[in-house]
């Protein structure tokens, strides 16, 4: 603030005006200098408003990551059962071909059995 002339005052007006005229200096320099540090801040409130955008757009990045993922894992786990389906009807079909084979084998053997006993008992009432 530039200091104006002042016209025949006193020393105690004199005094009085410098005081004044340097207390408002003084509020000039603090209104400055809060001035400096609201800049600041409004420079780094933008910089965290860009941090917080990209932060955002990396987890909607991520969760559409995972879903895609997760889709994918489904579509594989639909795929696999598709082609199990007809490995488990051969793997049944064997199943039920080895119990069939199996009681074929027991019923020979029980018929050999009864073969064996009837010719025991011919031998033993000729």
């Amino acid at each position: 603030m530039a200091k104006k002339p002042i016209a025949k005052s006193s020393n105690k007006e004199q005094s009085l005006d410098f005081l004044i005229l340097s207390r408002l200096d003084s509020f000039e320099a603090s209104i400055r200098s809060l001035d400096t540090k609201v800049d600041d801040l409004v420079g780094v409130t933008i910089k965290q408003e860009a941090n917080l955008k990209e932060h955002m757009k990396r987890s909607d990045l991520l969760e559409i990551s995972q879903k895609a993922e997760s889709a994918a894992r489904v579509e594989v786990e639909k795929s696999i059962d598709a082609r199990l389906k007809p490995v488990e009807k051969h793997v049944n079909f064997i199943d039920i071909s080895v119990k069939l084979a199996t009681a074929l084998v027991m019923g020979t053997v029980a018929i050999l059995g009864l073969v064996e006993g009837i010719a025991k008992l011919k031998s033993m009432f000729p």
